[in-house]
């Protein structure tokens, strides 16, 4: 699937450039330099690890890496901080049913869910970081120290995180009544159980199968959203590095000008992560529930 869409890709960005410049062009001899290029780049590629050079000679693989730390520290960090805290508070919500808390709770997610994270990111770092002063508005000058490294990742990760809380809190929290609410519980129930034995052993597997299958379409969310978030509080990650490979400065505007070495490896760096991510949640969702395994005997779910 990956190399499927790096070669889709390559294509596209070839045509793209086509159609914004060089129209007088056959179309037809387009297609056949870009057919003998994406020969090379994949040999290269795949014998070397060669992902070619950018703007300036730099190789695009190195460049890329370098700049990926940063990015991934945010996404995986988010990633982390919405799944933990919206299966604790759906789980809160769930038991405190209709009670003070799970109104609060549900008060929150839909707070959560209706502003865009664009809006949060704004009004954090204007407010908590220019005008209250209690974070870092920028990252330039407070980084290279463990505590201002640590400063820096509050803006973005709470800005990236509020709506997949939201999402995921309200998710888990119909998924665990509707477990406790089931016929089996009634059954666990007569045969001695407590709530909370019930909860462990039955209850958060039931509700967590659900979630993991939201997982990997929020977290694409997540990554085309870091693109805003990353540009508004001026990280100079992956997200920086793919707008100068597919854009350049003229008159004052930018136009469609493609690095196509650094714009394919950047592109499939948010690709992998991605496809990486939907195969981890296949592998532990088929843990969670064995009735879901491929290939298995008993894969129906009746």
């Amino acid at each position: 699937m990956l190399w499927f869409i790096m070669t889709v890709l390559f294509f596209s960005l070839h045509i793209g450039m086509w159609r914004f410049w060089f129209q007088s062009i056959p179309l037809q001899r387009v297609l056949q330099n870009a057919w003998n290029l994406y020969l090379d780049y994949g040999y290269n590629v795949l014998t070397r690890w060669d992902w070619g050079r950018g703007r300036g000679g730099v190789d695009a693989w190195e460049l890329m890496s370098e700049r990926a730390r940063i990015s991934l520290r945010i996404n995986l960090i988010t990633l982390a901080v919405y799944i933990t805290f919206s299966i604790l508070l759906g789980y809160v919500s769930s038991r405190k049913e209709n009670g003070p808390v799970d109104r609060l709770i549900q008060l929150i997610t839909l707070l959560f869910i209706s502003i865009p994270n664009y809006l949060w990111a704004w009004f954090l770092i204007f407010f908590v970081g220019f005008r209250w002063g209690w974070l870092p508005p920028q990252p330039h000058g407070v980084e290279g120290t463990l505590w201002g490294d640590l400063l820096i990742l509050v803006i973005p990760v709470t800005a990236l995180a509020l709506y997949p809380l939201g999402k995921l809190t309200a998710l888990f929290r119909g998924e665990f009544l509707t477990a406790q609410r089931s016929l089996y519980s009634t059954l666990l129930k007569v045969k001695g159980l407590t709530a909370p034995q019930m909860a462990r052993r039955h209850w958060f597997k039931d509700a967590l199968v659900p979630i993991l299958s939201e997982i990997p379409s929020t977290f694409v969310f997540v990554l085309s959203s870091s693109f805003l978030i990353e540009r508004y509080y001026s990280i100079n990650g992956v997200t920086l590095l793919f707008f100068n490979a597919m854009f350049a400065p003229q008159s004052g505007t930018y136009v469609l000008s493609v690095d196509f070495p650094m714009a394919m490896t950047t592109t499939i760096f948010f690709i992998f992560l991605s496809l990486s991510l939907a195969l981890t949640v296949d592998i532990v969702n088929a843990w969670l529930d064995p009735r879901i395994r491929l290939g298995s005997k008993k894969a129906s779910i009746q």
